[in-house]
């Protein structure tokens, strides 16, 4: 699935690494697609709340009914740091994509273990896929 068609079918967005600093990122891009209607759902230890979000220490810590109908992980981490983040996203129901911000890539073995029904977007910014697909709408 490409990025466009994936922003159009989902409408939460699980931050990893989301930033409380307003200059980073990992806290403009997902303000940027709370602004255009996604529900962001940030994972951060060191915060209590992120957008006026619950923010949430670890990826287990997401209830269940958060995720209902589908998510999209958005990551905001090293690369070495990846294939682990994966992992423990991949056996919580209704993943249906990992998106790895610009510059941010994953290893072979990482890849191979996502199922084909789960989509693998690397080193793209979520907020440039939006804005630059004006077709795109969240749900």
């Amino acid at each position: 699935m490409d990025p466009v068609a994936l922003l159009n079918s989902c409408k939460t967005v699980v931050v990893y690494g989301a930033s409380t600093n307003p200059e980073k990122p990992a806290h403009y891009v997902p303000r940027y697609m709370q602004e255009h209607g996604f529900h962001i759902i940030p994972v951060n230890p060191s915060a209590t709340e992120i957008f006026g979000e619950t923010c949430y220490p670890s990826l287990a810590a997401i209830p269940a009914e958060k995720l209902a109908g589908g998510w999209i992980l958005n990551v905001f981490r090293l690369s070495v740091e990846t294939p682990e983040i994966i992992a423990k996203a991949l056996p919580i129901p209704q993943l249906r994509a990992v998106w790895l911000q610009e510059g941010i890539t994953t290893t072979a073995a990482a890849r191979a273990a996502i199922p084909g029904a789960v989509t693998l977007i690397e080193s793209t910014c979520m907020l440039k896929a939006h804005r630059d697909q004006g077709q795109c709408q969240a749900h």
